[in-house]
């Protein structure tokens, strides 16, 4: 997939989210679209906020492989939730069943575990609603980006890919995708030091294990993102743990949970949000 080809293709499915503080201050975030109408974002985004809107300001302009500049029309609404993923990660989901027909942007089969270099030094791109001076309304911007690093924070949490694009505010929940056509991750965070502005720390993209996580947690799995996983995310963590411990085959509970995922989403207490 070209460069062109990402935007054309999944431009129309990252959106805007506008929301509102306790102070009544507003800000913009960015969304984007996994199927049936669910967008995942960055918790910080929405979390302690009133949701105002969500919405697409480009169109599908490729479908099928073929150009079709005059379908998918940009959607808008008040979307269902935010869901929450678990404490200490910033990952969040939006649902809006009118966009369900946008395509779902391909979420990579990169769990945590299975991460190696294996995408160092390849290409991608991010997109998302950065504000923009004398600009009056939100614009969706794309930026090519080469993946340059991955990371274990020491505070803990999941990997975070390292990218080259300039971290500025408002592509938050952005996604980045590969030019291979899949999610890598969801941009999350600027990391510096001493309080600097965010544009001159690197670019951090939290990668896509919690993003499944949190669709398992809240039962919004969209069969798309199901499909080739074997039935992996309908398994019912719990019920395997009592069946292996009365069969005697887990004898340790913790290192069962930790070879099915890097942790267990659902047995954490929710933030206080």
């Amino acid at each position: 997939m070209t460069r062109v080809d990402t935007y054309r293709r999944y431009g129309c499915s990252v959106a805007f989210v506008e929301v509102e503080n306790k102070h009544g201050d507003r800000s913009i975030g960015t969304a984007f679209h996994v199927g049936d109408g669910v967008f995942v974002t960055a918790k910080h985004v929405v979390a302690r906020k009133r949701v105002l809107k969500l919405g697409t300001t480009v169109r599908h302009t490729l479908r099928d492989g073929a150009a079709q500049p005059d379908y998918g029309l940009p959607i808008e609404g008040v979307p269902e939730g935010p869901y929450l993923a678990e404490r200490g990660t910033d990952v969040a989901l939006l649902v809006l069943p009118s966009a369900a027909t946008l395509p779902a942007i391909p979420v990579g089969g990169h769990l945590d575990d299975w991460l190696g270099d294996e995408m160092l030094l390849d290409s991608a791109t991010v997109m998302g609603y950065p504000p923009v001076p004398f600009s009056g309304e939100p614009v969706l911007l794309a930026m090519r980006c080469e993946i340059n690093g991955i990371i274990d924070k020491y505070t803990g949490g999941h990997p975070h890919f390292i990218v080259s694009a300039i971290a500025r505010g408002g592509f938050s929940g952005g996604p980045v995708i590969h030019d291979a056509g899949f999610l890598v991750g969801i941009v999350t965070e600027s990391l510096t030091r001493d309080e600097h502005p965010p544009e001159l720390g690197f670019m951090a993209v939290l990668s896509v294990e919690p993003i499944y996580n949190c669709l398992k947690r809240h039962n919004l799995m969209p069969a798309c993102v199901k499909d080739g996983w074997d039935g992996l995310w309908d398994m019912d963590i719990r019920q395997m743990l009592r069946d292996g411990i009365a069969a005697g085959t887990v004898s340790a509970p913790h290192e069962f949970v930790a070879k099915v995922f890097s942790e267990d989403p659902w047995n954490v207490e929710d933030e206080d949000e």
